[in-house]
């Protein structure tokens, strides 16, 4: 896959014309899919376009591809196994380069399968371009299942249409398809695989909006993907390109001249050179802009034909002839000599021909259907023989012209461009295009009398009047709105808006042209077209066009009425599974049903409609306003039941932001709705408890088993799994651990039993959190291949978080630490693209979590990230862990910094500094970088504001654990962390200030109680808060056998509880039974392949002995802080690595020879391999700091590089050769 961005007008498609060129002549087809800029255009349309004209073209030789018993074997299907060089496609018809085969299709000259309204050949394409006609493979699936479903579907179609000799699949103007088809594009992306395809993918950089850029993001770690942007043309160029066009060679101001006004865009330079005409101009006479550029060459066409090129430019980028007519109220003849008079001008163009010779096959022979016959050849003498409606044709001759009588006189050819021209008749046939000898030429086309409607599309003319071709009159033959009428070489049938036709040269022309239309006269023009869609038909399968031109007509139009079609084009969409183009429709007909006056019910139930599409988007912000929308209409009513369905709309993705207005709306709605059984009730029953769990657990507990026994008697499936859901939260306390793993096996065998995807996950999901706090790492981490399974084909973001946050867990308790770092910006970018800042919080903290660990002050992050997938089911991530759970990387001994600038009383991570605003810069004000608002209310006055922790971005988006830690329960899960993060940087009174602010443990719900309580000890410890310690011991003594983490959405696994347990008891003052749970602590962590909280255990235990000092103490101390250096060391954490040598120094008593202790602690630093930058985290010290302590130590012992150092301290400091012998040893001081 390669991706070409560039501005318009920079050649992007010329470059793909010349790709499939490429392709053509290694015998590879070629599909063309274009987006366009109308909203009236449906879900996945350039990929309808690409599978309609794969379905038309056949299957390959020996398969059963797309089209499968959809006329397979008619010479119709040109270009399927016809030897070398057959392609399906081709960008507005262009040739490809004179290789070996007919071009088939068009980029716009496709008939649209499905919805749109034309045949594709009713083959299995047919149901992938249409989801609805996909039968049986959609039957009971889930939404999202449905959507992965159809997309490997698609993925499956093109590998297959690849066989034999590959396919070219070109994509344009993705800027601005929609985002489900941008989706569909990431998932064949990542699942390309051996298949022999290609697929060039063509966007406007520069107009790239967020969809675009989502899905960009997601393809920038995809092997198979190249990216390449195309920059202006040099000023030799844009000489070259001026005397092409122009034909004389232009002076080198008019080179200059255009080369600055137009950054050398090959487009926009064609277009200045066609105002120079056939004279050599002055670079004074050039216009300024662009579009004036463009207006001077509209300005050249008649008035008739611009008044209808500018009509035309209103209703949409392609044209079609008779729907213009009727909207304009214009007489057909007199329109097609209009656009045969812009085509000839160049202001529009048309398709190649879609669908006529084969290659030539072993004996050289061309066969297809013409408008009435066959054409044969070359023989011997490379003639081309064969029955045309009137005569017979015969060349090409010694100058390479085919000749032939036509109906009204000879055709004669090739033109500069490699074009066959001739005038058309009654009967006669069309232009071949290409050049003579090539093999590439076009269709003849007949009559509309001489053919059917079908084989009259498929025999549709290349184009005319490209350049070089320019002022030869196109191919047309008179046809009423009924039959086929052929435009420009095109040639429609029953004037069919979507598919062949003509369109615009370029958008800007486009454009243009459409600003010098009144407005009252484009409202109008837009109404009558939808009248006349409205009339056809196959009107209610073009539902989105109607919408659009309904709603383009507006104020003037009828407001109703649009909103009626805006919601069923909605609803076509959600039943595409395109949920985030359903949801803007649905947006669209809420503000057109307030326009138009309807009542609170019908807007009601807009509302409804658009917040199920906005959680399939998993857009849980714009859900939430309309949910509310919708309840707020609902209360006006007086509809407590509609209250209820509103508020279970948000049922499995709740967050911070929407339980305390979820929780009144469950409640509002309880009230109102009869107290018997329904699935109603014991749905808001469940999720009362869900929001309960935040709350002393006791109402928890009941109102979920209320839930599930109700759910149970009405035999409600969805309403059973969502208790289930409910008292899987109600018992995620440590005490209920094995009663979550018996939820989760019962979820997981009815999802199982069900073919239910999104029980299977949550059931999968139950068992990894309760196999973590039960200590067996191993068999959580064997949940990751199954729980990657489900959501692979659920294609759920939210689904896709939980997947991610369950494998950055494994990856931090086993020290990969990279890859817990990745994976935790994967994590927060996508939470912070769905506004779900249930998710976003633990994301954060985990990441403050990795950081703290290995002291790594980075400044920008991969940014790469996942959003493929779609829907929002399941629960939403909890605080969690990651806010209650300890850094492990703090300490009063200072732990790792992440260093920085200190911006209002923050640190930045990465820049010079120490911790706190030691060495820093102080800034006014507030940062803001996509989290919450806030500065902390932990931090109060010390902190100053909000601090910046900045300096690392995740996705793009800077990272900074205080903006959300600003309010409400986010604030309550983060502080923590962020105290331990403020603790380890060195800035302790900050640190302290957090922690005073920190909610009392008995309030803590039963999810955070472990992980928190792990988190609490370890600050106390440090801050000497003997009372809390005293109360952490007390309330963790009872599961020391479990491990600290949540018990519902872990994200971080902090090993045995031992080591908080022998953290706490340390600090007060209980060393022998810290030796105790130290001791276990080391053991447990190393049986469960937790190599860094094995190395924490043990760096505790050290400090422990060394304060008991009993005989053997002190030996075993530094062994155990040697060797849990070595392992911190090798994990990259810095911050532990640095403790651990200044530990083995203080216990060794080793003078330090020449150097001073500082010296000496810098140089075992240096000896281990460790940046100046990690230097400096380690040791709290700025890196300038850490560059002149090396200088210093280089020369007390004569050396000239840090391999020397790191030798000396390796061979146990002998005494310096060099400089540095003479020098005295300094006492240790610094």
């Amino acid at each position: 896959m390669v991706l070409v961005a560039g501005e318009p007008g920079a050649g992007k498609s010329r470059l793909a014309r010349e790709a499939a060129g490429v392709a053509a002549r290694l015998g590879m087809r070629c599909c063309w899919g274009r987006a366009t800029d109308e909203e009236g255009n449906p879900a996945y349309w350039p990929f309808r376009q690409v599978l309609s004209a794969l379905d038309r073209a056949g299957p390959p030789p020996g398969t059963a591809g797309p089209g499968a018993g959809a006329d397979q074997g008619t010479e119709r299907r040109a270009g399927v196994g016809g030897g070398p060089g057959a392609a399906v496609g081709g960008e507005q018809g262009a040739g490809v380069g004179g290789g070996h085969g007919a071009e088939v299709g068009g980029e716009q000259g496709a008939e649209v399968g499905g919805e749109q309204g034309a045949e594709v050949g009713g083959g299995q394409g047919a149901g992938v371009v249409v989801p609805e006609a996909g039968g049986p493979v959609m039957a009971g699936a889930d939404g999202a299942e449905q959507r992965f479903r159809l997309f490997e579907e698609v993925r499956e179609l093109l590998a297959v249409g690849g066989e034999p000799g590959g396919l070219l699949v070109v994509l344009d103007d993705l800027q601005w398809a929609d985002e489900a088809s941008l989706r569909l594009l990431v998932h064949l992306a990542r699942g390309m695989g051996g298949a022999r395809l290609a697929v060039l993918a063509i966007y406007r950089d520069t107009e790239a909006g967020q969809p675009l850029r989502r899905a960009l993001a997601s393809l920038a770690g995809e092997a198979s993907v190249t990216r390449m942007r195309l920059d202006g043309l040099a000023e030799a160029e844009v000489g070259d390109l001026l005397a092409g066009v122009t034909g004389w060679p232009a002076p080198g101001s008019v080179i200059s001249a255009v080369r600055r006004r137009t950054r050398g865009n090959p487009f926009f330079v064609t277009e200045l050179a066609r105002l120079l005409g056939g004279e050599q101009g002055d670079a004074a006479e050039l216009p300024e802009g662009i579009r004036d550029a463009v207006r001077g060459r509209l300005g050249r066409l008649s008035a008739w034909c611009g008044r209808v090129v500018s009509a035309a430019a209103v209703l949409g980028s392609t044209v079609d002839p008779p729907a213009l007519a009727a909207a304009a109220g214009w007489e057909l003849t007199r329109v097609l000599d209009a656009l045969d008079e812009a085509v000839a001008a160049g202001i529009l163009t048309g398709p190649a021909a879609i669908g006529a010779f084969t290659a030539p096959g072993p004996a050289g022979a061309f066969t297809g259907p013409g408008a009435t016959g066959v054409f044969a050849g070359p023989g011997p003498a490379g003639a081309f023989t064969g029955p045309g409606a009137t005569g017979v044709f015969a060349g090409p001759g010694p100058a390479g012209a085919f000749t032939g009588p036509g109906a009204s006189g000879p055709f004669t050819g090739p033109g500069p461009a490699g074009v066959f021209i001739g005038p058309a008749g009654s009967g006669a046939s069309g232009a071949p295009v290409g050049p003579a000898g090539s093999g590439a030429s076009g269709a003849p086309v007949g009559s509309a009398s001489s053919a059917s409607s079908r084989e009259a599309v498929e025999g549709a003319v290349g184009q005319v009047g490209a350049a070089g071709g320019a002022g030869v009159r196109p191919v047309r033959a008179a046809g009423g709105a009924g039959g086929p009428v052929r435009v420009g070489g095109a040639v429609r049938v029953g004037g069919a808006a979507q598919g062949a036709g003509l369109w615009f040269g370029h958008d800007l022309i486009r454009e243009t042209a459409r600003l010098e239309v009144p407005t009252a006269e484009r409202l109008t023009l837009h109404r009558r077209m939808a009248e006349h869609l409205i009339a056809r038909v196959d009107a209610t399968s073009r539902a989105s066009e109607v919408a659009f031109h309904l709603l383009e007509s507006l104020p003037a139009g009828d407001a109703a009425l649009a909103a009626a079609w805006v919601e069923r084009a909605a609803g076509q969409a959600m039943a595409q599974l395109a949920w985030e183009e359903a949801a803007t429709l649905y947006g669209r007909a809420v503000a057109v049903a307030a326009d138009a006056g309807l009542g609170g019910p019908e807007r009601c139930r807009l509302l409804l409609a658009q917040a199920r599409a906005q959680v399939r988007a998993y857009d849980m912000a714009g859900a939430r306003q309309s949910v509310l929308g919708a309840a707020t209409l609902a209360r006006e009513a007086g509809d407590a039941r509609t209250i209820g369905e509103a508020a279970m709309i948000m049922e499995g993705v709740t967050d911070f932001v929407w339980d305390a207005t979820g929780k009144a709306l469950y409640a509002e709605a309880l009230a109102g709705i009869p107290e018997q059984d329904s699935a109603l009730r014991a749905r808001l029953l469940a999720q009362t408890a869900v929001n309960d769990s935040w709350t002393p657990f006791a109402e928890a507990e009941a109102r979920s088993a209320e839930a599930l026994a109700m759910a149970e008697r009405v035999g409600d499936w969805q309403a059973v799994k969502e208790a289930l859901r409910a008292r899987q939260l109600a018992r995620s306390g440590p005490d209920g651990v094995t009663d979550r793993l018996a939820l989760g096996d019962r979820m997981l065998a009815m999802g199982e039993a069900d073919h239910d995807e999104d029980a299977v996950l949550w059931g999968r999901l139950w068992r990894f959190d309760a196999l973590a706090q039960l200590g067996d790492l191993d068999g959580a981490e064997a949940e990751l291949g199954p729980i990657a399974t489900a959501t692979g084909r659920l294609r759920s973001p939210l689904a896709h978080w939980h997947a991610l946050r369950c494998r950055a867990a494994i990856a931090l308790a086993r020290g990969r630490f990279d890859d817990a770092r990745t994976l935790g910006e994967q994590t927060l970018e996508l939470a912070r693209r769905a506004g779900h800042e249930g998710s976003q919080v633990p994301s954060l903290g985990f990441l403050t979590i990795v950081h703290t660990q290995t002291g790594t002050p980075q400044t920008e992050s991969t940014g790469r990230q996942d959003a493929q997938g779609q829907g929002a089911h399941g629960e939403g991530a909890r605080g969690e862990d990651a806010g209650g759970g300890g850094a492990r990387g703090g300490g009063a001994r200072g732990g790792g910094a992440t260093g920085g600038r200190a911006e209002a009383g923050g640190a930045e991570a990465g820049g010079d500094g120490g911790g706190g605003a030691r060495g820093g810069r102080a800034e006014a004000g507030d940062a803001e970088a996509g989290g919450d608002r806030g500065g902390g209310a932990g931090a109060g006055d010390a902190v100053g504001g909000r601090a910046r922790v900045g300096g690392v971005q995740a996705g793009g988006v800077k990272w900074p654990v205080e903006e959300t830690v600003g309010h409400g329960k986010g604030a309550v899960a983060l502080r923590p962390v962020w105290a331990m993060w403020l603790l380890a940087a060195g800035r302790r009174d900050e640190a302290r200030q957090v922690y005073r602010t920190l909610p009392p443990v008995s309030s803590v719900p039963g999810f955070l109680l472990l992980s928190t309580l792990a988190g609490r000890a370890e600050l106390a410890a440090e801050l000497g808060d003997r009372e809390t310690c005293a109360e952490v011991y007390r309330a963790l003594a009872p599961y020391a056998g479990l491990f600290a983490c949540g018990g519902a959405g872990v994200v971080a696994v902090l090993g045995s509880n031992r080591l908080p347990l022998g953290q706490a008891a340390a600090a007060l003052g209980r060393l022998d039974d810290a030796v105790r749970h130290l001791r276990a602590a080391a053991e447990i962590n190393d049986r469960a392949g937790m190599p860094p909280m094995a190395a924490f255990a043990r760096y505790e235990l050290a400090r422990v002995l060394a304060r008991r000092r009993r005989p053997g103490d002190r030996d075993e101390a530094a062994a155990l802080a040697a060797s849990a250096g070595a392992v911190a060391r090798g994990l990259g954490m810095a911050p532990l690595a640095g403790r651990c040598a200044e530990l083995s120094r203080s216990l060794s008593g080793r003078a330090a020879g020449p150097l001073t202790r500082r010296e000496d602690e810098i140089a075992v630093l240096v000896s281990q391999g460790l940046t100046s930058r990690q230097i400096a985290a380690a040791a709290h010290i700025s890196e300038r700091t850490v560059e002149n302590h090396v200088q210093h130590i280089l020369g007390k012992l004569g050396f000239t590089n840090r391999t020397q150092i790191a030798t000396w301290i390796a061979a146990g400091r002998p005494g310096p050769t060099g400089t540095g012998t003479e020098r005295t040893r300094e006492g240790g001081r610094d």
